[in-house]
């Protein structure tokens, strides 16, 4: 685990310990191989200039303007900046609700996979997995059969993840974390 202290205001009246994993940056340009990265985080466009270098990703990721922390107020924006493309969403706060208001919004062609890490697990191996199968279902144009899914399920073995494989036909299809169905 790395900890770092950032200073967000020139006073140092803002101070952030932030503190992740060795290998998140790793992780991030290896995801980046499938997908196009994007911020959606109250961090908005800081992100770049004080995340981005801790990371050692690219300092100049597009952003989702999120006026706060919670999920329900990132919603529609991060629905708008998706368009009608098909997107992976990873958020430590995602719920149902989320995940449902979703598949409400979803274009006839698009699909969204949520993942809702526990804060202390991040983007882990799991995560990265199931990130890289849903880009790879996306490849190939169709919707996952019962098989597909039950497999994509089974990464989700520790119990610390819940996701969401939404689909227009599908609806919410994954679903995996102690006490949820």
């Amino acid at each position: 685990m790395r900890a770092r202290l950032v200073q967000l205001k020139e006073d140092g009246s803002l101070n952030v310990n932030l503190v992740f994993s060795r290998l998140l940056g790793a992780r991030l340009r290896e995801l980046a191989k499938h997908y196009e990265i994007c911020w959606a985080t109250s961090w908005n466009q800081w992100a770049n200039q004080y995340l981005s270098p801790l990371l050692g990703i690219p300092q100049d990721l597009p952003w989702v303007n999120c006026p706060n922390g919670d999920p329900r107020s990132k919603f529609s924006e991060v629905i708008t900046s998706a368009e009608t493309n098909s997107f992976a969403w990873v958020d430590d706060f995602l719920t149902e609700e989320v995940a449902e208001a979703v598949q409400e919004k979803l274009h006839p062609a698009q699909s969204a996979l949520l993942i809702s890490p526990h804060i202390m697990c991040g983007i882990d191996r799991e995560v990265a997995h199931l990130l890289k199968w849903f880009s790879k279902m996306q490849e190939t144009g169709r919707e996952p059969g019962k098989r597909e899914v039950r497999k994509a399920a089974a990464i989700l073995t520790s119990r610390r993840v819940a996701a969401w494989l939404v689909t227009p036909g599908m609806g919410t299809c994954l679903s995996s974390r102690k006490g949820r169905s």
